[in-house]
């Protein structure tokens, strides 16, 4: 597969649904780790934003559309990186919050920066951000990763 098409895949949109496994204990249902122009993130959404927000069964209508989740999202990925243009949504979950009844879903959107090929070397890291957002259409937390 030549980068061209590559790139291609990877700028169309995906929806999966998948169950993200969580303490019940714990405040937040996963953390996803993020890099963009030069720095590390952590990409949280509060066990209690999902909660508050509405249930979902697969089957049934999703209570926010792929559209309004995807452009709280952009929102969000503009007051992170310097040029958002230069990202593309890649792929957009459906992550369900273990251990609750009725069961409550949030949405990973997430976004790829664009690269020319003549940027990739074997120090070239290229730009990945998840942005979480809740079925009441607020986003999750998006912070600079703490160094260890």
């Amino acid at each position: 597969m030549n980068i061209k098409t590559l790139l291609t895949t990877s700028a169309l949109l995906m929806v999966t649904i998948v169950t993200f496994a969580a303490d019940e204990s714990t405040d937040l249902p996963g953390t996803w780790f993020c890099y963009a122009d030069g720095a590390d993130y952590q990409s949280t959404i509060s066990r209690e934003a999902v909660v508050s927000s509405p249930a979902w069964s697969p089957g049934a209508q999703l209570p926010l559309s792929l559209d309004r989740a995807l452009a709280v999202a952009r929102t969000e990925l503009a007051k992170l990186v310097k040029k958002p243009e230069e990202w593309d949504h890649s792929s957009i979950t459906l992550a369900r919050l273990r251990g609750t009844k009725p069961e409550h879903w949030y949405f990973v959107v997430s976004f790829e920066q664009e690269f020319r090929p003549e940027q990739l070397s074997a120090s070239f890291r290229p730009g990945m951000v998840q942005i979480l957002v809740d079925f009441s259409g607020q986003p999750g937390t998006v912070k600079p990763k703490a160094r260890e």
